[in-house]
């Protein structure tokens, strides 16, 4: 397998803001894109759709092979949830330490039910939306609330139960806030 040079990996930085403008699409404010005005942004564009979606618009491009016809959300979009949106950090952290606490994680219909996380993570930000507007404490941005939880895991020493509560952390941190009202429009 071949190295990557960190200078040869695509940065968002590098899409959005050196050429926005790319085949008549402003890259820095297009949330949405289709498999065309994928390919019609080239390389550039892996970088806000990612891989798979890349690879995908490239595929639909050979003839005689099919690929599905779909929009791909923009890096864009998610960088302005994070940057645009708040979070009350005391009451996120509540909500899934009392959740958490109430999983027997070692119960066999926990670990068989492949859905279940998703479940958890879903209910608690449904619970957490609903206490958010009684709940004392500060707003903080997402994406710093997100960089606190992150914060040193890969060097961590911690167990499987810990990483997944971080994870479960940063999901429901993510499903409580409300969009911005342009990223929820496209």
């Amino acid at each position: 397998m071949a190295k990557t040079n960190a200078k040869d990996t695509p940065r968002l930085e590098d899409a959005t803001s050196a050429k926005t403008e790319v085949a008549g699409i402003d890259t820095a404010t297009t949330l949405i894109l289709t498999g065309a005005d994928i390919v019609a942004i080239g390389e550039e564009a892996e970088i806000l759709v990612g891989g798979k979606n890349y690879n995908t618009a490239l595929i639909s491009q050979i003839a005689g092979i099919r690929a599905p016809q779909f929009r791909a959300v923009s890096s864009v979009a998610f960088h302005r949830v994070l940057d645009e949106t708040k979070v009350n950090a005391s009451l996120i952290r509540e909500v899934v330490n009392d959740g958490y606490r109430r999983v027997n994680w070692n119960d066999e219909e926990v670990n068989s039910d492949p859905e279940y996380l998703k479940n958890l993570v879903r209910d608690l930000a449904e619970e957490a939306k609903v206490k958010i507007a009684d709940a004392p404490g500060t707003a903080i941005k997402l994406r710093t609330f997100i960089n606190n939880v992150v914060e040193g895991f890969a060097t961590s020493p911690e167990g499987i139960d810990q990483l997944r509560k971080r994870s479960v952390l940063v999901q429901v941190a993510i499903l409580s806030v409300d969009m911005p009202a342009e990223v929820r429009e496209a």
